[in-house]
């Protein structure tokens, strides 16, 4: 869902009216996947994008012509002419996009509200459009349900999703499935300067970032101001407190020997997909004292891209990680 979350947040910080484009289905090939988003508020921004700029506009025009007569509908982009008279202007992606439009009634706002809360807490959500084109939808979670599916079967809706690898669209039901992940969290343990930008790279690229440092000068949200949480305690403190998920990653870079290890040890024992040490092959064998470490543990950290300066550094950094996630994705 990439930026679900973006448009989640500006969804929810007021009731200004709006508008949800999701691509559902994609005939042959597409600069965005099925899952891809954009919201359209009534004050004119955007949230997200649906191609590389070849759709959006048209969506736009399509949604301010309706009006107030829109509720939901279906919109199909035939992207595979290569000639400027057709109207995707010779975009030549080889693809059809189908999108999914719908005017966000104050309802499916309080569920959202709900999708939100569970996402907050750590739970994934799958959403599922009954009726592509309609206004019929469901949120299913770990403990339950909610949404408005009226005369459509509900243990048939979840049988189906429990076989399903999604994204997924069902040409015999015109059912769109999705599953919604919790925003994906970066700790860093350390608040020197070189992770500033690692941080600032982090939230921007998707990521939820939780700096932790015992010293308080540094741990600052003048320092890191996308950051979404501060801890300021010493890493035993922290750690004994702070609960981790399987998604998760963590990156130490304390600069502090003693206490590198304390994480990298204690770290060792959690259910993380990366853990990432900053600093030299040398310096990381000396904390592993001949431990041996689990195949989630990258050191020297980040991709092997000659990465020079706290800014290449972050680069390479985020690169990893995102590059483990998606390999775990499709496992």
């Amino acid at each position: 869902m990439g930026n679900f979350h973006t448009m989640l947040d500006a969804l929810l910080e007021d009731q200004e009216e709006a508008v949800l484009a999701i691509i559902v289905q994609v005939e042959g090939s597409a600069y965005r996947k099925a899952g891809a988003s954009m919201l359209f508020k009534k004050n004119g921004r955007r949230i997200g994008l649906l191609s590389g700029g070849c759709v959006e506009e048209d969506v736009f025009q399509r949604i301010s012509a309706l009006g107030d007569q829109l509720t939901s509908t279906l919109i199909s982009y035939d992207m595979r002419s290569e000639d400027d008279l057709s109207w995707g202007m010779g975009a030549g992606c080889n693809g059809i996009i189908h999108v999914h439009v719908e005017r966000i009634t104050q309802e499916k706002r309080r569920h959202f509200e709900k999708v939100r809360d569970c996402l907050h807490s750590g739970k994934a959500v799958t959403s599922v459009i009954i009726k592509v084109g309609s206004s019929h939808y469901l949120f299913l979670t770990e403990n339950g349900h909610f949404g408005n599916w009226p005369d459509a079967p509900l243990q048939d809706i979840q049988r189906t999703v429990s076989t399903l690898h999604l994204p997924h669209f069902d040409q015999t039901t015109n059912m769109f499935i999705q599953r919604i992940e919790p925003k994906p969290r970066l700790i860093l343990f350390g608040a020197g300067p070189d992770t500033v930008p690692l941080a600032n790279l982090a939230a921007d690229t998707g990521f939820s970032v939780i700096v932790t440092d015992w010293r308080p000068a540094y741990c600052t949200s003048s320092l890191f101001p996308k950051a979404d949480q501060l801890i300021t305690a010493f890493p035993e403190q922290m750690l004994s407190e702070f609960q981790f998920f399987p998604h998760d990653a963590a990156v130490v870079a304390t600069h502090h020997y003693q206490h590198d290890q304390t994480i990298i040890n204690f770290l060792f024992s959690q259910n993380l997909h990366y853990i990432g040490l900053l600093g030299s092959a040398n310096r990381t064998k000396r904390l592993l004292n001949g431990k041996h470490p689990p195949s989630h543990f990258y050191s020297p950290v980040g991709l092997k891209i000659g990465a020079e300066g706290p800014e290449e550094i972050a680069v390479s950094v985020v690169a990893e990680i995102i590059q483990t996630r998606k390999r775990l994705a499709v496992v």
